[in-house]
């Protein structure tokens, strides 16, 4: 094969074709069978990154400018369109002038003469590299999103508008425990218990109108998904919905959180038999308190009281001054003896709070409190008369404790002047206690501190009942402990 270097096609090659051809971004060649005389149009040469002064590159040497993976395909086939008269269309792979890589799809037909043989074979080449760099990104990218879909943990399903899911990747089978196969295809409805269906429908159509929208679902909501055996498990949901050529495209990510939920139900269990066991320990160290201020009064503080007043007797009777003396102080012994006790009584357990009821027991309380600490003490009750008749044992028991455990916090801490202790009994099913002071109140590190095991007593006694406790600022400076309780227990 040989080349000339005459110009294109007769001594000029016309402007509008290099303008044609830069338009399209292709370049065009003619090669001459029996001459061998093989051209090229100026637009090919720029492709190519050659000199258009000087000769095109021979087809014996065109495997120089091929790569080896694409030449011998373009080359067999300019061959067989040489034989057969016919044509082809190969992509391949090819070195610029600069030694960059380019992709261009190379095409041709055979020219034939009267007989069908063929004389010429004329061709193109389109520079197609960007468009195959693209193509090339576009298929990495959608091998890494696809990969990224393949390895998510949560189940992530694609549905058409009609709900009709489209992909699904191995996190929804196992979830769904089935075959990819028997999702793709699958209506999303069909993997959903039927009273939760209309909220997919909702949540679908209530979002029609956007371009992008999210919604989440889960625990709180109920939601539930079937396996490929029919057994429902708790799933938290969210639906993505997104735009694609005028089509509308639905994506859902799930999780199975039957682990999260059995471990929150699990917890609760655990809190109720804690809350229980308090109840049930405070109410035995209450039995034991009773026995024991029982004891106390029965087997001490009425022997101590006998030999008072046979001390005072014996002080009565004439006799000599020794004896006397003597008298007396075992009278002003036993009085002590009896003052001690009578108080331990009343701290290990109240008298009056069973004989009284819990209004009169806190009216005592503060009243102590208030002579023995010197703090300005004011206890109020609000209700019908008799209404703490109808608290049980262990309600009247609790409040009087937390009242205890408060004013013994104001009295350590607060350096409080005035203190105000009601007790609210007009509402039926509950109670309110609140024990307000003007002290220098209590800070949020405080409650939470490590080791205020008074704080969390009370708050233990509380949750035990069913109730609610809280602790804060007071309103007009100092610190609030109200407590609600269920009057029943």
């Amino acid at each position: 094969m040989t080349q000339s270097p005459e110009s294109w096609p007769t001594g000029e090659e016309p402007p509008w074709l290099e303008q044609l051809e830069r338009l399209g971004g292709v370049g065009s060649w003619r090669w001459t069978l029996d001459t061998g005389e093989l051209r090229w149009s100026r637009y090919l040469y720029e492709i190519f990154g050659l000199d258009p002064r000087g000769p095109p590159v021979a087809f014996e040497d065109a495997g120089t400018v091929f790569s080896a993976a694409t030449w011998p395909a373009l080359r067999q086939g300019v061959l067989d369109a040489v034989a057969t008269g016919g044509g082809f269309e190969v992509e391949a792979e090819f070195r610029r002038g600069d030694s960059s890589w380019g992709w261009a799809i190379a095409r041709g037909q055979a020219v034939l003469d009267g007989t069908g043989r063929a004389i010429q074979v004329l061709g193109t080449f389109q520079d197609v590299t960007q468009r195959r760099r693209a193509e090339t990104a576009l298929r990495v990218s959608e091998a890494r999103l696809r990969a990224i879909f393949d390895a998510a943990g949560d189940s992530i399903v694609i549905m058409d508008e009609s709900l009709t899911i489209l992909m699904a990747n191995p996190a929804a089978a196992r979830m769904h425990g089935c075959a990819i196969s028997q999702l793709v295809g699958s209506q999303m409805h069909t993997w959903l218990p039927e009273r939760h269906r209309p909220l997919l429908q909702a949540d679908v159509q209530s979002r029609s109108s956007e371009d992008h929208a999210t919604h989440r679902r889960g625990q709180r909501d109920g939601l539930t998904c079937l396996r490929a055996d029919g057994q429902e498990f708790p799933v938290e949901v969210t639906l993505m919905q997104l735009s694609l050529d005028g089509r509308r495209f639905y994506a859902a990510a799930a999780r199975d959180i039957t682990g999260a939920v059995q471990a929150a139900q699990a917890l609760e269990r655990s809190r109720n038999d804690l809350r229980s066991l308090v109840s049930r320990m405070q109410e035995i160290e209450e039995q034991v308190r009773r026995r024991i201020a029982r004891d106390l009064h029965d087997e001490l503080q009425q022997p101590l009281a006998a030999i008072r007043m046979d001390a005072m007797a014996m002080a009565a009777q004439p006799g000599s001054g020794s004896v006397s003396e003597l008298s007396e102080r075992m009278v002003a012994m036993a009085g002590k003896a009896i003052a001690a006790t009578r108080r331990i009584v009343n701290d290990l357990r109240p008298q009056i709070l069973d004989d009284l009821g819990l209004s009169a027991a806190l009216r005592s309380m503060v009243g102590g409190f208030a002579v023995r600490t010197g703090i300005q003490c004011e206890c109020q009750t609000l209700g019908d008369d008799g209404a703490d008749e109808a608290l049980a044992a262990v309600v009247a028991d609790c409040v009087y404790r937390l009242a205890q455990e408060s004013l013994n916090n104001v009295h350590r801490h607060a350096r409080a002047t005035k203190v105000h202790v009601l007790l609210d009994l007009t509402a039926q099913d509950k109670l309110v206690l609140r024990i307000a002071d003007d002290g220098t109140g209590i800070s949020a590190g405080a409650l939470k501190k490590p080791g205020s095991f008074g704080l969390l007593g009370m708050e233990e006694r509380v949750n035990s009942l069913g109730g609610q406790l809280r602790i804060g600022p007071a309103t007009r400076g100092g610190t609030l402990v109200e407590a609600e309780l269920p009057v029943t227990g």
